[in-house]
């Protein structure tokens, strides 16, 4: 009777044990963060103006964009560039010495994972790798609006002006708020205050590429969403039935 009693007490707590998670709510977050982008999208194509205005308040016709020249703004740019860079390099290792390890703990690998998928997913592949190559919108510096040789672009529109590392969507963006995948390192009463600084960075970071003429604020806007909805979607995916199976899997077979 005691064994019986002990078996029904444990099957909780395995399934406790198997009920770890990444980020709460992380699917509807994804579809939420989608059909916003999608409404960003019709916004802006619809007033092109408003596309325009942040990007115009940084020009000047007689120096066209000052700050994309200024050594201090572009140090500040490269840092949070080549930042970005060293972080995704880092979580493609991290990732590889935790599977060397083997961890006990399934949250223990879960959240490399979250970190290199997240990056091959939106900055990488959705950002880098078929939007910036295949969609060809100029930069405003670029268009006759801010005098270059091209003409203004709607966002979303597929055109032959620009035809490698075009202005839709801002890697960087991506990149900077892909980083809030970062969270999840950090302890729970410190979350809202770690992201609320990385929401920080990455609206600066934003900002500078406007400031430099090479984004509009849909292409910033749209980036940052994917960026972060990389992670809500790579969480989703990681902390599904067939998600947990898959990492419990790999810690079995090591």
């Amino acid at each position: 009777m005691r064994h019986r009693v002990k078996a029904k007490e444990s099957r909780p707590s395995l399934l406790r044990a198997e009920q770890w998670m990444l980020w709460p709510g992380a699917g509807r977050m994804t579809l939420a963060l989608f059909l916003l982008a999608l409404v960003t999208l019709a916004f802006f194509r619809a007033f092109p103006n408003l596309d325009l205005a942040p990007t115009r308040a940084f020009f000047y016709p007689q120096y066209g964009f000052p700050m994309a020249t200024n050594p201090f703004w572009n140090g500040l740019r490269e840092l949070f560039f080549h930042g970005q860079r060293l972080i995704v390099l880092a979580s493609w290792i991290w990732l590889g010495v935790v599977l060397w390890r083997r961890p006990a703990d399934p949250l223990g690998l879960a959240k490399p994972m979250l970190a290199a998928l997240s990056a091959f997913l939106g900055p990488l592949l959705v950002v880098n790798l078929t939007l910036k190559e295949f969609w060809g919108r100029p930069r405003p510096f670029k268009t006759t609006e801010f005098n270059g040789p091209a003409e203004y672009l709607p966002p979303g529109s597929i055109g032959d002006a620009c035809t490698t590392n075009c202005s839709f969507v801002s890697g960087e963006a991506a990149g900077a708020f892909w980083l809030l995948w970062l969270v999840v390192l950090v302890p729970p009463k410190w979350r809202a205050a770690a992201a609320a600084l990385i929401l920080a960075s990455a609206v600066f970071t934003a900002t500078l590429r406007m400031a430099f003429g090479r984004h509009y604020i849909s292409d910033v806007m749209i980036g940052g969403m994917i960026g972060f909805g990389s992670v809500t979607l790579a969480a989703a995916i990681l902390q599904s039935g067939p998600g947990r199976r898959f990492i419990a899997g790999l810690l079995r077979t090591q």
